[in-house]
């Protein structure tokens, strides 16, 4: 989780300065509408070959530089990425799933993107705040099953 971009990122985009902006929290369902968009790309026989890739630790600066060239830009989706980046991607995605979905189950709230942005933004500050310098709350599985 980086906060730093995030905020970066927050006093690019908004009209106010972020620090006026008042936290919001809302239910994780939230968060991963925000999210799931990015899971589209590797649904089917790609996100097979990606999952099976081994978790290469050394791949996670690139994943890291794709979230921050993706906060420079107005793209849909982070820049292209090696495969095995790709795996460290799916893989941040997957175990973030994991702890939102938990903090669900437990009656939790969870920081969200102002919704003053619009909405391509939100879907951006969202990646940036929930998996960009991601460190993994989970051990990392062999091939992931999202």
């Amino acid at each position: 989780m980086s906060v730093s971009l995030f905020i970066t990122f927050l006093k690019r985009r908004l009209r106010e300065n972020p620090s006026d902006v008042k936290p919001e929290k809302a239910h994780p369902d939230e968060v991963l509408k925000l999210l799931w968009p990015l899971l589209t790309p590797y649904q089917g026989k790609k996100g097979e070959r990606i999952r099976a890739l081994r978790y290469d630790p050394a791949s996670e600066a690139e994943v890291d530089g794709a979230f921050e060239k993706w906060a420079q830009s107005s793209a849909p989706r982070p820049t292209a990425m090696a495969p095995l980046a790709q795996r460290v991607f799916l893989e941040r995605l997957r175990q973030a799933i994991i702890a939102i979905e938990a903090n669900a189950a437990a009656g939790e709230t969870l920081l969200i993107p102002p919704r003053s942005l619009s909405p391509h933004d939100r879907h951006v500050a969202a990646a940036l705040l929930w998996l960009h310098e991601m460190e993994l709350p989970y051990p990392v599985e062999i091939a992931s099953v999202h």
